[in-house]
């Protein structure tokens, strides 16, 4: 038995020239096309081997697809197509070890409409390009309550804990600032949208002192207790001083850094914001109990989403969460990281952010008591030479 594996830092090197009576191929779907055609399928026609071939569907612009799906492989391959399921059936060798209630939690937690529990428990082959949330979704979300207003206008929902969360405009996108309070329901915490902004060239372009002080100003207003930023790219020129800010306010700052791939805080962060929608812990107001402005707001908001995209690579070895080519996803990022301080992290009396030293360190602690340690009596560090003995006893008897 042989393993070798494939990828494109090797080319295929590994299988290319081998001639298998017996091949098993796992992830197939990861594997790129070029790939599996050039290395894979020459093998297996040399021995006419047996062959095996699985893995998790992903694209339908993939080898594992022709494969299950294409009539000119029908008579070659018998096809097994198994979904969860098939798992919680009990089977001769082995007992299932989930229920179909526990397999429903799963996904109502993960969104049935998600691409995740899609291909990874439905095992479907998705299109290259397909939506992140449900538009009917998206719109459930509607609640009937209004805004926030700031700079001395009264009215308004939310009080207690609230985050506020600000996607830093870069180039031709916008800045946008959302706040979110947490709310206790019968069954679980929800979020509900208490303010939201959106500075952009005509209030404000990128004219990054006035978005610090804007941002800092909003936060103090709502009386928030945590700041979340996206400190990913531009957003990084403004963290030291809202840290600062934060600092002087007694509000948590998060400093939070986008990062791709499967296992990146985007792409984390976005599959709780699915699940959190499709359980209704989402809530936003209605458009159409708001002012011409306000309704402006939440209709863009509702649309960003509506227009937001996974995107499968060319290897389709992961999905990149973005807005389709020409549009913004500004409203996204900045719900997301609130949604995430707010429904995922831990609160704030149980945060390493919000620890309050209530006896101040004195400088000349360390000359009052000296530099030995309290139990041992002796220094840690030392200017000159240790003597170092054997602690043994002599020979004897010689």
């Amino acid at each position: 038995m042989r393993r070798a594996p494939l990828a494109p830092s090797n080319q295929g090197q590994a299988i290319r020239g081998q001639h298998p009576t017996f091949l098993v191929v796992d992830e197939s779907p990861l594997i790129d096309d070029k790939l599996f055609i050039d290395n894979v399928e020459p093998c297996i026609i040399a021995n006419k081997a047996p062959f095996i071939n699985l893995g998790t569907p992903k694209s339908k612009d993939n080898h594992m697809y022709k494969y299950l799906y294409d009539d000119g492989y029908a008579t070659t391959f018998k096809r097994l197509h198994y979904t969860w399921r098939d798992a919680v059936k009990k089977g001769d060798a082995y007992s299932a070890p989930y229920t179909d209630i526990e397999m429903l939690d799963k996904m109502t937690e993960w969104g049935e409409d998600s691409i995740y529990w899609r291909t990874e428990y439905e095992c479907e082959f998705v299109e290259s390009v397909s939506s992140v949330f449900n538009p009917e979704k998206v719109k459930a979300c509607y609640d009937d309550y209004i805004l926030n207003k700031l700079d001395g206008h009264a009215g308004g929902q939310g009080s207690g804990n609230i985050t506020v969360g600000v996607d830093i405009g870069k180039s031709v996108n916008s800045t946008v600032i959302s706040a979110w309070s947490l709310e206790k329901s019968d069954e679980d915490n929800i979020a509900r949208l208490i303010y939201i902004e959106e500075i952009n060239a005509r209030t404000g372009g990128h004219d990054i002192p006035y978005q610090r002080q804007r941002i800092m100003d909003v936060t103090n207003q709502l009386g928030a207790n945590r700041l979340i930023v996206d400190c990913t790219g531009i957003g990084g020129a403004v963290e030291h001083d809202l840290r600062l800010a934060c600092l002087s306010s007694d509000v948590h700052f998060v400093a939070f850094v986008f990062t791709g791939g499967p296992r990146g805080t985007k792409t984390q962060m976005y599959r709780d914001f699915t699940s959190y929608i499709q359980q209704g812990r989402v809530k936003v107001p209605n458009p159409e109990g708001l002012d011409h402005n306000e309704a402006k707001l939440i209709h863009k908001w509702t649309k960003e989403h509506i227009d937001l995209e996974y995107t499968m690579d060319a290897a389709n070895k992961t999905e990149k969460i973005s807005a389709p080519s020409g549009r913004h996803d500004d409203y996204c990022d900045s719900t997301a990281m609130a949604l995430h301080a707010t429904l995922s992290m831990l609160p704030m009396s149980g945060n390493f952010g919000q620890t309050i030293v209530s006896r101040p360190i004195s400088k000349n602690y360390s000359a009052s008591v000296g530099n030995k340690g309290t139990h041992s009596g002796v220094s840690l560090f030392t200017t000159s030479q240790r003597k170092h003995t054997l602690n043994k006893q002599g020979l004897r008897g010689i």
